[in-house]
């Protein structure tokens, strides 16, 4: 969908000395946010299939902290739902000072597009980004991006609904490699969609 592959986001690094397994255990034991501004847009009988995982309520305050976002900045993006198609995304700022803050800031956007589509999509001209590349995060296997000129690195992750978008964005507009890291964060963040999902 226009609205996934169009986002922008970002996130700096993960996580030293924990693997998926001690990941898997937080995203297990965390219950979903109910603040009111949090919760996604209603899914109405012309939305199909269902989307389950949304990272907004169900990414929690450990993991965020731990793929180097501010838990406090969490937001509910401008998602969309275009019938049959929905978007559910949540972005963060990093928790990095300086000058310029923040200096990136991490999507990431559940839909019901396929990833194929998705991955025809990037691959067909005349976006500016690098070629797609195949890649496997915890067993799940996607594909990651470049784009420029806005200095994007795109993470997709096949779910059983479509896939999840995780995007980082350079505010500063300058890194020379924007994915350089990103795989870690995806690492931290996927296991928070389920196993069942």
């Amino acid at each position: 969908m226009r609205t996934v592959r169009l986002l922008i986001v970002l996130a700096f690094l993960g996580c030293a000395g924990c693997g998926p397994q001690a990941e898997h255990q937080v995203a297990s034991t965390s219950t979903p946010l109910t603040a009111p501004s949090l919760q996604p847009p209603t899914q109405g009988p012309d939305i199909n299939p269902k989307v389950s995982y949304d990272p907004c309520t169900m990414i929690s305050d450990a993991v965020i902290s731990k793929a180097g976002y501010n838990p406090a900045t969490r937001k509910r993006y401008a998602g969309s739902a275009d019938p049959p198609t929905i978007v559910l995304g949540c972005e963060f700022e990093d928790d990095l000072h300086g000058i310029i803050k923040p200096k990136s800031t991490l999507e990431v956007a559940s839909s019901n597009e396929n990833i194929d589509a998705d991955r025809k999509y990037w691959n067909d001209p005349p976006h500016p980004n690098l070629p797609v590349k195949s890649i496997t995060v915890n067993g799940r296997a996607g594909f990651e991006m470049t784009h420029y000129p806005a200095y994007d690195c795109y993470i997709y992750l096949p779910t059983k609904a479509g896939d999840v978008a995780i995007i980082w964005h350079s505010i500063i507009m300058d890194h020379p490699n924007p994915c350089d890291g990103v795989l870690d964060i995806a690492k931290i963040i996927e296991p928070t969609i389920g196993e069942n999902r």
